[in-house]
């Protein structure tokens, strides 16, 4: 019985030894995960820096901002940017056009249907 009462209290601490092990794990991944898309990090990984615009695209208008520093849709963001020769005025005009054009779609599916028409009409 004693042996009994022994083995059931190692497997209860084994039990919250693995407990606390995966809070530590969790707590990590959230951690990475909010350092990983925080919009104050840089984004070097994507290739994007200010100094590949051209002088008259310096200027950082709110819908650069406002897609630059999304996590969404900063990659996206970046997709349009290189199919357009990191001209940001045009790609602003494109994605201004499609939302007077489908007014309540969401800013990643506006970015998503301007990829898709540039890779369209690329190849007519």
């Amino acid at each position: 019985m004693i042996v009994l009462i022994l083995i059931l209290g190692q497997i209860a601490f084994l039990a919250m030894g693995l407990k606390v092990i995966f809070l530590l794990i969790d707590k990590a991944i959230i951690t990475y995960r909010r350092k990983r898309f925080s919009p104050n990090r840089k984004r070097r990984s994507m290739g994007f820096d200010m100094i590949f615009l051209n002088r008259r695209n310096r200027r950082k208008p709110e819908i650069f901002k406002k897609y630059q520093f999304n996590p969404f849709t900063a990659g996206l963001w970046h997709q349009l940017l290189v199919r357009l020769q990191f001209d940001v005025s045009a790609s602003e005009r494109l994605v201004n056009s499609l939302k007077l054009k489908h007014p309540g779609k969401s800013d990643q599916w506006l970015i998503k249907k301007a990829i898709h028409d540039l890779d369209r009409d690329r190849w007519r």
